[in-house]
């Protein structure tokens, strides 16, 4: 993706893990740019599809308020981000979707995959299908309860999150924040499986003198 963070990073890796394993994998992502983008970075195809909102959302200015609104309601269920996405879909007839991060295509990319009756998962890497801002934290605090606002920004995603085959939590806390507020109830196959990612750059010893704590 044209912006990396965790999520993307650990996308990357396994998308280039399953390439050393002989699966054949292409990554989806958004751009900026007006046309779409096929590409080939570090030995995975990537195809850059052209975001279908009012701006970028990894700009570095600040948008109002009114425009970032503007852009989530947009966001909620970009039809336009799903149509594209399913003539990738069309195109590379996948036995399996994996779904990341979503902010830009929405929760159109699910419905995606049902149309095309391709079995489907999510990663939960954040709380994006709970809050706009991914964060669920708000006013120096963590929000306890879903607010008026993004509880109107997701309204029925409960129940779009039902066409898929199985959800993914990085964490039993992701995972559980969902479930508990009624998204991918109806799912038989709801799992934790924790981020792997070895240090760049780092050898790891054999054995550690002494015990290291990290503060944050």
């Amino acid at each position: 993706p044209d912006a990396a963070g965790g999520a993307e990073s650990i996308t990357k890796a396994l998308a280039e893990s399953h390439r050393r394993r002989g699966i054949d994998v292409t990554v989806a992502t958004t751009t900026p740019g007006e046309r779409v983008v096929h590409e080939d970075v570090d030995g995975v195809p990537v195809v850059r599809l052209p975001l279908r909102n009012f701006f970028w959302h990894h700009e570095a200015s600040r948008r109002s308020a009114f425009q970032r609104a503007a852009w989530h309601v947009r966001d909620a269920q970009n039809r336009a981000m799903g149509r594209a996405l399913a003539r990738v879909i069309h195109k590379l007839d996948p036995d399996l979707i994996a779904f990341h991060n979503l902010a830009g295509f929405s929760a159109s990319a699910w419905s995606a995959a049902r149309r095309a009756r391709k079995p489907a998962l999510q990663v939960l890497h954040d709380y994006y299908h709970l809050c706009p801002r991914s964060q669920l934290f708000a006013q120096g605090r963590r929000c306890m309860r879903q607010c008026t606002d993004c509880a109107l920004f997701r309204i029925g995603r409960a129940a779009q999150s039902n066409q898929l085959q199985a959800v993914i939590g990085v964490s039993r806390a992701v995972l559980d924040a969902h479930v508990s507020r009624g998204l991918f109830d109806g799912l038989g196959l709801r799992k934790v499986i924790h981020n792997a990612l070895a240090p760049l750059g780092v050898s790891r010893p054999s054995e550690a003198p002494v015990a290291r704590v990290f503060g944050y």
